[in-house]
């Protein structure tokens, strides 16, 4: 397969997928999610594939997702973006192969949800996790999605309010990873829960996973979806403009709507 965001390698019967975009601290572009979403359907048919490890090359695994300048985008285009936002976490929850995520560094807005749509996570040390749009003017709203399914209210609140993040061991007691480790033992770890997985009844993960799966999917897609037309109203709003606006000016925002 030709990829051009991501890379594949094939350990026996893990596939390993990485986003390969680390100068942007692997911030997902419409391209990428696409990518990533192909390659997880490839791997799902794949009969010689039994688990999934999704990583990331550089320091951080994922610090949300690639925008741009929104001022200069058309309501079609941010809509294009969260259309593909919601179906690679689509894919990712409705494939019948567990999904690890290993994680390091900064996992960050849509890179949060990404991790909670996975079925298993590793993190490292010094992993951490938010939602800090807030933090630049604006909201998390795709971001939210994820965060509201794993967290209590006032977790959630704390993180997309005041900007907060939370450590791995936070992550690991709120559910959010399962273990955590060294860096450099993250992506083997994940690897070698992916290979115990091989080892169980295909039949028992696909049925396991599609329970889960129709227990929840009617809200988390509509809330998904829900969360795509807000972020457009966000995104074309005045305020979220003068985030912008200031920017340039080296300033601070003058909020309109007080």
């Amino acid at each position: 397969m030709t990829t051009h965001y991501i890379t594949v390698e094939i350990v026996g019967s893990v596939w390993v997928i990485k986003i390969n975009l680390p100068k942007t601290g692997n911030k997902l572009t419409i391209a990428c999610m696409e990518e990533l979403a192909t390659t997880f359907r490839e791997a799902d048919v794949s009969p010689d594939c039994k688990a999934i490890v999704l990583g990331a090359w550089g320091d951080d695994f994922c610090t949300g997702g690639a925008l741009g300048n929104f001022r200069k985008k058309s309501s079609m285009e941010i809509r294009r973006f969260s259309t593909a936002f919601v179906a690679l976490h689509s894919t990712i929850q409705s494939i019948s192969k567990p999904v690890i995520a290993a994680i390091c560094g900064a996992v960050e807005g849509g890179g949060f949800t990404l991790v909670e749509v996975c079925d298993l996570a590793v993190a490292a040390e010094d992993a951490h996790f938010a939602i800090p749009e807030i933090l630049d003017g604006l909201a998390p709203m795709m971001s939210l999605t994820g965060a509201e399914r794993m967290l209590p209210r006032k977790k959630v609140m704390e993180l997309a309010l005041l900007g907060r993040s939370l450590s791995a061991l936070e992550a690991k007691n709120l559910g959010l990873v399962n273990s955590i480790c060294e860096k450099d033992e993250v992506l083997g770890k994940a690897i070698a829960i992916a290979k115990e997985l091989s080892n169980k009844n295909p039949t028992s993960i696909y049925l396991c996973k599609a329970l889960y799966h129709d227990l929840i999917s009617d809200t988390y897609i509509s809330n998904l979806e829900k969360a795509a037309l807000m972020l457009v109203t966000l995104l074309k709003s005045e305020d979220a403009q003068e985030v912008l606006d200031a920017r340039d000016d080296g300033r601070l925002p003058v909020w309109k709507h007080n």
